[in-house]
């Protein structure tokens, strides 16, 4: 599965563009009164201004070389606020997942990640996120029903839940190694912070099979 077009909610549109544009200095498609897009890698990238006095939130990880994951780690740091996985880990091992990864917070409060998995591009030793990051690899969807979203999710798209799991009736992954749906249960708590999953707007545009999909939750 390959994650072409995401569309998320903002409450700081001018927050946003300084930090995907400014701090990660991704290239930006899309400036608009109510939406601004960056390209990342295979993928596009755009916010739109949330209504009302809500402040939306969300989990998205983004595919890096595996080779460059320790110099990623390093200049995501320098620019945004890092989220250690453990107290003595900045950078988590997920060997059942032939993957390693680390986090870090955007403006609004979300949860990025970058992970790099074994077998994929080494990458030279210097990192830029403008061409370091290779697509949008992952986004979390908050769901009322895990095991039964997740089944009709399946179902609809014929987008395999991921081979390598977990599959829990609060938690599941749907996609393979170029891309995943990461299912969770309201109030779940999304790595490493444990912050509770909260569901709001979002559309992803994606290919699976070679052919083109759109969800929208």
């Amino acid at each position: 599965m390959r994650i072409t077009d995401l569309y998320l909610l903002t409450a700081d549109l001018a927050g946003t563009e300084a930090f995907y544009g400014g701090e990660l200095q991704l290239p930006l498609l899309e400036r608009t009164p109510t939406a601004v897009g960056f390209r990342v890698g295979h993928s596009r990238l755009t916010f739109h201004a949330a209504p009302g006095p809500t402040r939306p939130f969300y989990h998205v990880a983004f595919a890096i070389a595996f080779g460059q994951v320790d110099a990623a780690q390093a200049w995501v740091a320098a620019r945004a606020e890092s989220l250690p996985y453990s107290a003595t880990q900045a950078i988590a091992d997920f060997p059942n997942w032939r993957a390693r990864a680390f986090y870090f917070l955007d403006n609004n409060g979300t949860i990025l990640e970058c992970i790099g998995r074994v077998g994929g591009p080494a990458g030279p030793a210097e990192f830029e996120a403008a061409t370091g990051l290779l697509g949008v690899h992952e986004i979390g969807l908050v769901l009322p029903d895990v095991p039964r979203d997740c089944e009709a999710l399946a179902a609809t798209y014929h987008v395999p839940f991921y081979a390598r799991g977990p599959r829990l009736a609060d938690f599941a992954a749907l996609g393979d190694d170029d891309g995943l749906f990461i299912a969770s249960a309201v109030g779940r708590g999304w790595l490493p912070t444990l912050r509770p999953a909260e569901r709001h707007w979002l559309k992803v545009a994606f290919e699976q099979d070679g052919q083109p999909h759109e969800l929208e939750l």
